[in-house]
């Protein structure tokens, strides 16, 4: 095999950007090379890999991420923070698949420096045991080598990235815009909430309501925890159960916004609202006029930039009593509570 790669060319082209970035402070989701930089990484993780595997069951296919988290399991004197991270990943409860399991490691190594050490396993252990094919990077003895010292090269680089931003992983690689909210206890945000693929979309806001002002939450927006509690994937009710249960308590909610701040839609949310009849060319219309209108009044000043807002900030209205569309056949009204 040629001792050159065109992923090898990207990701040294991608690792290059992230030093020169690091000498002004850490690196964070709003840096637009980390998206190309943790595609490429995941390519090479998948180039060569042998994922047709042979049971009782018949033939199935596996994604990098099973070879990385058995190597957590079975090989001894690793790093402890990545056999850690592994856990972590494992029991994510927003991440139901292994590419959204795959990709949450990678974030999580890059973060906690050390998504060389499955790799050291195969290039410098020899344990590849039929992982990779010869044709593969990683499997390869020079290519390997190459890949290996660009990964610890980012070991020595500060990534600061928003790690609970993870729950369309599974299907994306592109991050929503979070936020976190700390809420006051009351009876009634005025929130309407579809429920559809597991995930409770906000599918209308009452007009003058507190959850209305300043736009704090809008149609299209996901909630994917309460009370410190990932709802995602939970059945219609159980929300409103956990409110009700929860009442009286001061509410933190985190929130997946259905809209970047230039108003354009978040495309892992558009096949949800599709499904809830919500009309997305609206919508998107309606968010870039709402942006356009706030950076007139806004300048420079005040603005946000990127997709994770900053840290989160308390805020004077009142808990939804959570009611979900009728609008939709997957939806239903509750009674208040």
């Amino acid at each position: 095999m040629s001792i050159s790669d065109p992923l090898i060319k990207e990701l040294k082209g991608h690792v290059l950007e992230a030093t020169k970035a690091s000498s002004n402070g850490a690196i964070l989701d709003i840096h637009p090379f980390l998206l190309p930089l943790c595609q490429v990484l995941e390519s090479i993780f998948r180039k060569g890999l042998n994922n047709i595997v042979h049971s009782a069951f018949g033939i199935t296919r596996r994604d990098y991420w099973a070879w990385i988290d058995k190597t957590a399991q079975t090989s001894a004197g690793l790093q402890g923070n990545f056999k850690r991270i592994v856990e972590e990943v494992s029991s994510n409860p927003s991440i139901n698949t292994p590419q959204g399991r795959g990709r949450l490691f990678i974030r999580h190594a890059l973060k906690s420096k050390c998504l060389h050490v499955p790799v050291e396993t195969i290039v410098r252990m020899k344990c590849n045991e039929g992982i990779y094919e010869e044709d593969s990077i990683i499997g390869d003895e020079i290519l390997g080598e190459i890949f290996l010292s660009l990964l610890y090269q980012c070991s020595h680089l500060h990534f600061d990235l928003k790690l609970e931003n993870a729950s369309f992983l599974d299907e994306t690689w592109q991050l929503p815009q979070y936020q976190e909210y700390e809420l006051v206890p009351c009876m009634d945000l005025g929130v309407y909430l579809g429920h559809v693929s597991g995930r409770a979309v906000v599918v209308k806001v009452e007009d003058g309501s507190v959850a209305a002002e300043d736009n704090k939450i809008e149609v299209g927006d996901v909630i994917d925890e309460a009370f410190g509690i990932c709802i995602n994937g939970w059945r219609r009710g159980r929300v409103t159960a956990l409110l009700r249960q929860k009442r009286g308590l001061p509410v933190t909610l985190k929130v997946i916004k259905g809209h970047y701040p230039n108003g354009s839609v978040f495309p892992g949310v558009i096949p949800l609202l599709r499904r809830l009849h919500l009309d997305v060319d609206s919508l998107q219309e309606r968010f870039r006029e709402a942006a356009l209108s706030e950076s007139q009044e806004t300048s420079l000043t005040g603005s946000h930039i990127g997709y994770v807002l900053p840290s989160p900030y308390a805020m004077d209205f009142l808990l939804s009593r959570t009611i979900m569309s009728s609008r939709s056949p997957l939806a239903m009204s509750l009674p208040p509570f």
